[in-house]
C-alpha cells in the first residue's frame, strides 16, 4: 500500500493515481489554486495538508457564489485561495483537512460538511449546503443563504439579508448593533430567532418593539437596529419562535 502525494504549486491538479491515499499540500503563499477530479470511495483516502503559516481560524470555508454548489472554497488570510471542485458531490471530495501549524488539527469529511462558513469584513455572499451549516456574516452588508439542513445564520454587523432555505433554521442576533437585517423566509411554525447579550429579554418586550409594515413585521430596536420578517405579521408570532439568551 503506497501513497500518492501531490504538491499544489502553480497549476490545477488532476490526480490520476489509483493508490490508496492521495495527499495534497497547500503551502504558505500558494496563491490561487484548484484541486479537480477528487474521487472518494472505500478504497481511497483524499487528504489536504495546510502548511505552516496558517491556523484553522485563518481560513474561511465557503461555497462560492456563481459556481457549482458542490464546490468548496478555502480563502486564506494572506489572500490566497484553494478551490476544491465537487467536494460535496456523491463519491467525491476530501476526507480530511490537516493543519500542520495547529499540531495537525484535523477536520473530518463530516466536519467539513458541517463547517462554519465565516465571511470577511466586506459585503459577502455566503452559501451553505445540504447539511446543518452555521453561517456568520461578520462585518459588512452580507447575504446569507442556508439552503438545505437545519442551519444557524448570524448576520453580525451591517444590514444583512438572511435566507434559511429548507429545514428548521435558527437566526441569531448578538449584542445590540447588528444593523437593519431582513429574514426573507421565516417560518413561524418551525423556526427560531435567538437574541444574545440582552438585545431583548422577553417576548412581551419583543411585541412592544414589533409593528406591521405592509406584508412584513418589523422589530425595531432603534433607527439603526431592526429585524424585518418578510411575509409575517405580528399576530403570527409565537413565544416559541424566540429564545432570549441572557
Amino acid at each position: 500500500m503506497s501513497d500518492s502525494v501531490t504538491s499544489i504549486s502553480s497549476q490545477n491538479v488532476s490526480p490520476s493515481s489509483e493508490e490508496q491515499t492521495t495527499v495534497y499540500y497547500y503551502e504558505y503563499g500558494g496563491g490561487h489554486e484548484t484541486i479537480i477530479d477528487v474521487h472518494a470511495d472505500n478504497s481511497e483516502i483524499n487528504e489536504l495538508v495546510v502548511g505552516s503559516g496558517y491556523q484553522p481560524y485563518d481560513v474561511q470555508f465557503s461555497r462560492p457564489s456563481g459556481t457549482d454548489n458542490d464546490d468548496l472554497l478555502l480563502t486564506f488570510h494572506d489572500g490566497g485561495t484553494l478551490l476544491i471542485k465537487n467536494q460535496f458531490a456523491d463519491g467525491q471530495g476530501l476526507q480530511t483537512i490537516r493543519f500542520t501549524e495547529a499540531d495537525y488539527f484535523v477536520l473530518s469529511d463530516y466536519e467539513i460538511m458541517e463547517a462554519t462558513f465565516n465571511s470577511t469584513d466586506g459585503d459577502d455572499v455566503i452559501h451553505g449546503g445540504d447539511q446543518g451549516d452555521t453561517l456568520y456574516g461578520g462585518f459588512g452588508n452580507d447575504t446569507l443563504h442556508g439552503y438545505e439542513g437545519d442551519d444557524t445564520l448570524i448576520g453580525g454587523d451591517g444590514d444583512d439579508i438572511l435566507t434559511g432555505g429548507a429545514g428548521n433554521d435558527t437566526f441569531r442576533f448578538e449584542y445590540t448593533y447588528f444593523g437593519n437585517d431582513t429574514i426573507t423566509d421565516f417560518d413561524v411554525d418551525t423556526e427560531v430567532i435567538q437574541f444574545e447579550f440582552g438585545v431583548l429579554t422577553s417576548f412581551g418586550e419583543l411585541l412592544e418593539a414589533a409593528s406591521d409594515m405592509g406584508t412584513d413585521v418589523v422589530i425595531q430596536l432603534d433607527d439603526e437596529t431592526s429585524i424585518t420578517l418578510n411575509g409575517v405579521q405580528t399576530d403570527n408570532l409565537q413565544e416559541s419562535n424566540f429564545e432570549f439568551l441572557i
